[in-house]
């Protein structure tokens, strides 16, 4: 992650937070698993991790 500036952009590129990085460089990786089945209340439920990853690129990384 030597490109990642984290005071840059965030880029819909995939990538939770944007971060420019390949599954095969990845220390972990994040599966996103869309379920509805235990939500008696009603469907929906299943959009939440694409939800997630989408919003994730609007996050500001802030270290002091």
């Amino acid at each position: 992650m030597t490109d990642f500036d984290p005071n840059g952009v965030g880029i819909a590129n995939g990538n939770i937070f944007g971060f420019p990085c390949t599954e095969e460089d990845a220390d972990i990786v994040i599966i996103p698993i869309p379920w509805d089945a235990t939500a008696s209340y009603g469907k929906g439920t299943s959009n939440g991790p694409k939800i997630i990853l989408d919003a994730s690129t609007q996050l500001d990384f802030f270290h002091p």
